[in-house]
């Protein structure tokens, strides 16, 4: 994936091997970047939304799911029976 779990540098963004494509600095075969667009495409196409500043880390039905580009205004925690 090309840096560690909870790496927090610019190099955990999403991203970051897309940008060094653009740029020309690796190549389209570039495990990194093959890696993180598999995983990307894996959780997108189940509905999880990715936080860009992190390649692990995905949502769904919570806060940041609906930050990250979810559907609607609001999280869905479900429903909770009082006591």
């Amino acid at each position: 994936m090309g840096c560690g779990f909870d790496e927090m540098g610019e190099i955990a963004h999403t991203d970051f091997y897309e940008r060094a494509l653009a740029k020309g600095d690796i190549c389209v075969d570039d495990e990194r970047l093959r890696n993180r667009r598999t995983l990307f495409n894996a959780m997108s196409e189940v509905g999880f939304r990715n936080h860009y500043a992190e390649w692990w880390h995905y949502d769904w039905g919570d806060a940041l799911y609906i930050v990250n580009g979810g559907m609607g205004s609001s999280a869905w925690y479900g429903y909770a029976r009082p006591e």
